[in-house]
């Protein structure tokens, strides 16, 4: 019995290590992607110029992705924190799909689709969201 308790309390606290290191990784990069983008580094412009985005898309997606790694790094809030997970995966998606819309090359495809990745890792990993599931047995 014990036993069985230490696997599962080791298993937690595997979890909760991952699940750190993830949104970590996360944080820093909306941050680091935020604070470019809001104010308009080169190679940002260049991106959204290449992509055919109005550049006033800038101001909102940075200012967007700063918001959600602040409530990623915040504690409780699940439901906030669902909404930034959310917006995370529907910015990358849209940026995989921009991409292969303009025939780029597979780099640049690949950003988005490991951001997206990294997205989900962290909300899976997340102990503190339950998932509900709906379906009755």
């Amino acid at each position: 019995m014990e036993k069985e308790i230490s696997i599962k309390t080791k298993s937690f606290q595997s979890r909760i290590i991952a699940f750190r290191t993830v949104t970590l990784i996360l944080v820093i990069g909306m941050l680091a992607g935020g604070i470019s983008t809001l104010v308009r580094v080169e190679y940002q412009v260049n991106i959204f110029n290449h992509l055919d985005y109005p550049l006033f898309l800038m101001s909102m997606i940075g200012i967007a992705k700063i918001l959600a790694a602040i409530v990623l790094i915040l504690p409780g809030i699940p439901l906030l924190k669902i909404g930034a997970y959310v917006g995370i995966f529907i910015v990358s998606i849209c940026a995989f799909i921009s991409h292969v819309v303009a025939n780029d090359s597979v780099g640049a495809m690949m950003n988005p689709l490991i951001l997206t990745a990294i997205v989900l890792a962290a909300h899976f990993l997340n102990p503190y969201i339950k998932v509900v599931s709906t379906a009755r047995v």
